[in-house]
Order: C-alpha cells, then sequence, then structure tokens
C-alpha cells in the first residue's frame, strides 16, 4: 500500500475515530468518574458499594 492510500484510508476513518471518542469513550469516561465520587466530587468507594442493594434487579434483567 502507498502513502497516498494509506492516507486516504485514515482520512475516512476520521469521521469514526471522532464519534467513537464523542459517544463511546466520553459517556464511559463520565460513567466512572460520577460512579467514583459524591456529590461534593471527593472520592468515594460508597456508590459502587451500595450496587448490592439492586442484586434482584440485576438478576431480573439478565
Amino acid at each position: 500500500m502507498n502513502k497516498r492510500a494509506d492516507f486516504r484510508s485514515r482520512l475516512t476513518a476520521a469521521p469514526y475515530g471522532v464519534w467513537a471518542v464523542l459517544f463511546i469513550i466520553a459517556p464511559l469516561i463520565f460513567v466512572v468518574y460520577y460512579s467514583f465520587t459524591d456529590a461534593a466530587g471527593a472520592f468515594t468507594t460508597a456508590n459502587v458499594m451500595s450496587l448490592s442493594k439492586y442484586t434482584s434487579t440485576f438478576l431480573r434483567s439478565i
């Protein structure tokens, strides 16, 4: 593959890369951030530990 074709293939893949970052990667980062912080923004594991209250809901959804 020559350099021109390689550049063209990267250029056609660029919109997908932008889309993936905006709509897949960024929301996942937000979810992880909010799951490990409290309302004041301090690090906590209380949100993750409270998931055990919803075990029956998780099992029903599976």
